[in-house]
């Protein structure tokens, strides 16, 4: 073979293998195109469908929440009303409104609260009772209930029957 043709012949060959890179490339730009493609074609039928289930279902899903909250509420205002009838409590109190200064019934009232009472809400941060004149009279918060500013402190005014 002659010189010019051996060279067309391997300009064939790198022709034929420059030919075939650029067809691996061009293959997988058009194959990541179409799973592109794919997946916004995906995500937007599907968002579409979990707003309108969104749409459809909120309606529920509130009402729901509505009603557990109503229960929720419903359930600290029996236990308020359960402490509130507590023999106990009641007579502490007004032996403490009768003497602010007797710390052994203060003292016997913060334990029962805290043996008692505290336990039957593991929601309960603190229990803190108050005089009708709106004095902390006694609780569970040991800090709160052994100063004497915040024991002579009126966290509200008028408290009611």
């Amino acid at each position: 073979m002659s010189g010019k043709v051996q060279k067309e012949v391997e300009r064939g060959n790198i022709r034929g293998k420059a030919s075939l890179r650029n067809r691996i490339f061009l293959g997988n730009i058009l194959l990541v195109f179409l799973i592109s493609l794919l997946f916004l074609i995906s995500y937007f039928l599907l968002r579409n469908h979990l707003l309108e289930d969104a749409r459809r279902y909120s309606p529920i899903l509130s009402s729901h929440i509505r009603l557990e909250y109503e229960h929720y509420v419903q359930a600290k205002k029996e236990l308020t009303s359960h402490f509130s009838s507590d023999g106990l409590i009641r007579e502490s109190v007004r032996r403490l409104n009768e003497q602010p200064a007797n710390q052994t019934v203060r003292m016997e009232l913060n334990q029962h609260l805290k043996r008692n009472k505290a336990p039957l809400d593991p929601d309960i941060l603190d229990i803190l009772i108050f005089s009708r004149a709106g004095k902390l009279v006694a609780g569970t918060n040991i800090e709160m209930v052994k100063s004497p500013q915040e024991l002579e402190k009126e966290y509200f005014s008028g408290g009611g029957k």
